[in-house]
């Protein structure tokens, strides 16, 4: 990760429709919590520690 300098690992699921051989809708899961968490970022209004508490199930 650029920002941290951390590497992360992340289980994801992607969920394609194709119609008339065309991806017409895509659909990411995944855990967005940990890709914050690796940006060390915080939503706007938060202190930094919530999203770590987050992180670590506090």
């Amino acid at each position: 990760m650029k920002t941290t300098g951390e590497r992360f690992e992340m289980t994801f699921a992607l969920r394609l429709t194709v119609e008339g051989g065309l991806i017409t809708r895509h659909h990411m899961y995944d855990d967005s919590l940990a890709v914050l968490h690796a940006f060390d970022w915080a939503p706007p209004g938060n202190a930094k520690g919530a999203c770590n508490a987050l992180v670590a199930g506090r």
